[in-house]
């Protein structure tokens, strides 16, 4: 919601779409109603790219909330 470009929210929208499902497909799992797949927990994996991947989106997360795009 504090994005100023329209590019910003549609980017917003769609990691946070993305997370949402990892989360949902963990908790799918854990619980049994779905099967086993190779998602890993979002932040509590043991290092490797999953970790890396969701450090840098949460970056550019931050970085968008803080963007001004510039009036020249």
């Amino acid at each position: 919601m504090q994005a100023r470009t329209q590019f910003g929210r549609r980017l917003v929208g769609a990691r946070t779409m993305v997370f949402s499902i990892d989360v949902f497909v963990t908790m799918g799992v854990v619980t049994g109603i779905l099967p086993v797949v190779g998602v890993p927990l979002p932040f509590m994996s043991y290092g490797g790219t999953a970790l890396l991947t969701l450090g840098m989106a949460c970056g550019l997360l931050m970085s968008i909330s803080r963007y001004r795009p510039s009036m020249i």
